[in-house]
Formats: C-alpha cells, sequence, structure tokens
C-alpha cells in the first residue's frame, strides 16, 4: 500500500502542465526559499518574490496574487483569485498534514 504522501506528491506531479512554471523557471524567480514538487501557474502574480519561502507540494493557482513576507508550509494549496499581502509583519502558512 502506498503511503498516503507519495500519493499526494505524484497527483501534484500528475497535474503540472505548460501552464505551470518549470523548475528552473521557478529558481530564476527569486524566492527566499523554495522547496520540492512546488506547482506555480503561471497566470498567478508573485511580488516581492525574495521576501517569499516556500516549503514542499504546493500549489498556487490561476490569479492568485501574492506579495510580502509569507511563508508557505508543506501541503498547502492557494487557489484562484487568492490575495495573500504579507506586508512587513509577515503571514505564515502552516503544514496541514506529514
Amino acid at each position: 500500500m502506498k503511503k498516503p504522501l507519495n500519493i499526494i506528491t505524484n497527483l501534484m506531479q500528475s497535474q503540472r502542465n505548460k501552464s505551470h512554471y518549470s523548475d528552473d523557471e521557478l529558481q530564476n524567480i527569486g524566492f527566499r526559499e523554495i522547496g520540492d514538487n512546488v506547482l506555480i501557474s503561471k497566470f498567478a502574480r508573485i511580488y516581492s518574490p525574495e521576501k517569499i519561502t516556500l516549503k514542499n507540494n504546493i500549489r498556487i493557482d490561476d490569479f492568485a496574487i501574492l506579495s510580502g513576507k509569507i511563508t508557505i508550509g508543506n501541503f498547502v494549496h492557494i487557489a484562484n483569485y487568492a490575495s495573500i499581502i504579507g506586508g512587513e509583519s509577515g503571514v505564515v502558512f502552516v503544514i496541514f498534514v506529514e
């Protein structure tokens, strides 16, 4: 029997398509930190990526906006049209499953 985390990881990898940034493109955006298995739509808007930390197994959908100091933990999905503005204080999304 597969572990649930492997199932989630495999599912996310199967959803990657041309509308998502490639791993190389994600590295070039300039995030403060970026983990593995991160899917970000090319239609999402990222402002001040040097202030944004992304852990593992994250999906960010079309038209989401991320700006300011933000930390997103493992296994987080930011849905379309979400707006996350961290400002100077920051916003943290914690791990929902381990």
